[in-house]
């Protein structure tokens, strides 16, 4: 009988115990759902309509807006998912003087850690939970005056870029080299009503890689990618980071 009070004590400690840890878990997870959910916050109403009527007027009385979320770390700050037609985007948009503009995108399963380029990290953690990586991983560095120059001759001469090349490469503009990896540059390519891109490898000596005129060559590795980004001026997205 004392063996069986001393097991019967025992279970109900050990549930007693479980039972507790139980609670605590639960109370941890509201916690963290909390934080989280208190991380952002949704529009006022007067936000909310500036922000409908540019989206509306920027993509087409079409967009749907599904959701808009203000950064509480930095309200200048917002995110938007919306859809025109069966497309879904997401939108950061920073509010300046003149009213909300879009400063990156991404479209429906593409990575956000993109907005990394353009936001601090605080601000891309607090909209989109992705910790970026350090901010020179994200900030490229423009070319010198000598490496512009090669860059430049380079982008005339080579067989797969000298068609795009304008008074011997001179719309080749925004010219970048990655911090990640200083054997990769990026240039846009700039034409009268559009352009493109250009990515360089140094091999010993400068060769383009990849251009979005024509889609054609091998992309660099994502995080030089993401790297150029800002200084060049493209949507990392677009190009798998």
């Amino acid at each position: 009988m004392l063996e069986r009070g001393i097991l019967l004590a025992r279970d109900w400690r050990a549930s007693r115990a479980r039972s507790l840890l139980g609670c605590i878990l639960g109370a941890l997870a509201l916690f963290t759902f909390a934080s989280a959910a208190e991380a952002t916050r949704p529009p006022s109403t007067a936000e909310a309509k500036a922000l409908v009527t540019f989206l509306r007027q920027k993509n087409g009385a079409r967009a749907r807006v599904q959701r808009i979320l203000i950064s509480t770390i930095d309200g200048r700050y917002a995110t938007a998912r919306y859809s025109v037609g069966p497309a879904v985007w997401i939108d950061l948009l920073r509010h300046r003087s003149s009213g909300w503009a879009v400063i990156w995108l991404s479209g429906k399963g593409e990575p956000t850690d993109g907005a990394c380029a353009y936001a601090s990290a605080p601000v891309v953690l607090d909209l989109y939970g992705v910790r970026c990586p350090p901010r020179s991983e994200t900030r490229a560095r423009l070319a010198t005056q000598t490496e512009a120059i090669r860059l430049r001759a380079v982008f005339a001469r080579a067989a797969s870029t000298r068609l795009w090349s304008r008074h011997n490469g001179e719309n080749l503009r925004k010219i970048c080299v990655s911090r990640v990896n200083q054997a990769w540059a990026a240039a846009a390519i700039v034409f009268p009503n559009t352009e493109g891109f250009v990515w360089f490898r140094s091999g010993p000596n400068w060769t383009p890689a990849f251009e979005t005129i024509s889609f054609k060559g091998t992309l660099p590795p994502r995080r030089v990618i993401l790297s150029l980004a800002y200084c060049v001026g493209y949507n990392a997205a677009q190009y798998g980071a």
